[in-house]
């Protein structure tokens, strides 16, 4: 009633200010239909359980695997491409493919973390750094000796699009391409004009890294550490320390460490370290049994269901960014304890295994293809930027565990946006439908799939 007389004592001043009072009333109107969760909640997280294990204990298809997931042979070949760095004397990616960023960002607008543009003479002078004209100018082994952020060109400063666009900005950094775990082996071919990069390749990603996150390894070091057992870590954020409670680096899943010996309480293992001179030091260190297990873990239903429920509720991060996970990080790392190898992005796991294309059909349809064809935790679903794993069902319908940054929305008047989620989720393929400002039909993530892919021997097909 307050809000009729104030409209009415505009109106008296003519039907201009009548105009502008039935503006903002329509303004007030749209703000409170479309007022949508707090961000990082939708209905999904209080409907559906939040615990990998709830589903694997429902699961029926732990036969299913059996037959080929304790062969030791998966583990031997993803070690194949594990150590594959070392095994060649050359650059194992084309010279213009290593320096995409050049040509992908040279013409850009390109924008700080303050949120204002760069000036050209700074992309000018990261371009300078990569010497790109001086490649190769190095061939030696390397491996990490801490959690090691892989860069599109060798600066640590973050470079975003427009942030005033929606799904731009913090915290998609476009220089930020992958992160590596301490002890993965690694090619170094190039170094950066100032001494402070190594660009440096594995079978999975290629990038610049801070020199101080590599050692050089001598060829006798190599032969030892390939015949090595290795631990997979099964925590996340694990500090590695030697006897005498020497910190140097942070594990994680999806970290592989030499292992030395085991004892009912845990297992010696060999952490490394960089000398004065940036070579390989192994300093000895031990793991309690909680945090770690021989690799390969033997590859059931349960297994991965307690891995999944570590890193449940992480935080979302693009490209690794702060040693976090986005979506194909998340299902990378989950299976890597296991041997099952996966490649770093979406797009390229969606050809890991067996494809069933799924872009022909309905919502309904696809669903009903996920649950009759789909093997609850080793069957990855595939949209076009996103990759999820299928757990299990809820409720007559299909249930995923993702690492999601947020759903599409649209406003009337504030345009495209995204709510976010941010984190690392259990939900149904209609993550936000309740989400009044959803973009329809765009935003519900099941109209966008468009594969299936049945995790199994075939994985390591070329």
């Amino acid at each position: 009633m307050k809000m009729y007389h104030f409209l009415m004592s505009l109106s008296a001043f003519g039907p201009p200010r009548s105009m502008m009072a039935a503006f903002l009333l329509l303004c007030i109107i749209i703000s409170g239909c479309t007022h949508g969760p707090q961000p990082g909640y939708i209905v999904d997280l209080s409907e559906i359980p939040q615990d990998p294990i709830c589903f694997a204990q429902a699961s029926t298809q732990e036969e299913t695997v059996s037959d080929w997931a304790v062969n030791e042979n998966i583990a031997s070949k993803y070690l194949t491409k594990y150590f594959l760095p070392w095994k060649t004397n050359s650059s194992m990616y084309p010279k213009d493919r290593l320096y995409w960023g050049l040509d992908a960002f040279g013409d850009k607008d390109l924008y700080a973390a303050d949120g204002l543009p760069y000036p050209g003479t700074w992309f000018r002078s990261v371009q300078a750094n990569a010497d790109y004209h001086g490649f190769p100018s190095l061939h030696r082994n390397g491996l990490t000796v801490q959690t090691t952020h892989v860069r599109v060109l060798p600066t640590q400063e973050p470079v975003f699009y427009n942030p005033d666009q929606a799904g731009q900005g913090y915290p998609f950094d476009m220089m930020q391409n992958s992160v590596l775990w301490t002890n993965t082996p690694v090619r170094i071919v190039h170094r950066s004009r100032d001494k402070a990069w190594f660009l440096v390749q594995t079978a999975w990603v290629f990038g610049w890294v801070r020199a101080q996150d590599v050692a050089w390894v001598s060829p006798e070091q190599k032969e030892r550490i390939e015949k090595t057992p290795l631990l997979a870590v099964t925590t996340d954020r694990l500090s590695l320390v030697d006897n005498d409670t020497r910190f140097y680096s942070i594990a994680h899943i999806g970290t592989l460490i030499a292992m030395q010996g085991q004892s009912r309480h845990g297992y010696q293992v060999q952490i490394p370290a960089r000398d004065a001179h940036g070579r390989l030091s192994l300093q000895t260190g031990f793991i309690p049994r909680k945090y770690a297990r021989p690799f390969p873990l033997a590859l059931g239903v349960e297994n991965i269901a307690t891995l999944a429920g570590e890193m449940m509720g992480q935080i979302y991060g693009w490209g690794g960014l702060y040693a976090r996970r986005d979506c194909s990080a998340s299902t990378r790392d989950l299976f890597t304890p296991f041997g099952l190898w996966l490649p770093r992005n979406s797009s390229q796991q969606a050809r890991a295994g067996q494809t069933i294309d799924l872009s022909g059909l309905t919502a309904a349809e696809k669903e009903k293809a996920i649950l009759s064809q789909g093997i609850p935790f080793f069957s990855l679903l595939w949209k076009p930027g996103h990759i999820m794993l299928y757990i299990g069902r809820h409720n007559g319908r299909p249930v995923i565990w993702h690492t999601m940054w947020g759903v599409k929305t649209k406003r009337i008047l504030a345009g495209e946006g995204r709510h976010v989620v941010g984190r690392t989720v259990i939900t149904s393929l209609r993550p936000g439908a309740k989400v009044r400002t959803l973009a329809r039909p765009e935003g519900l993530l099941v109209n966008s799939l468009e594969k299936m892919i049945l995790l199994g021997p075939n994985i390591y097909r070329e």
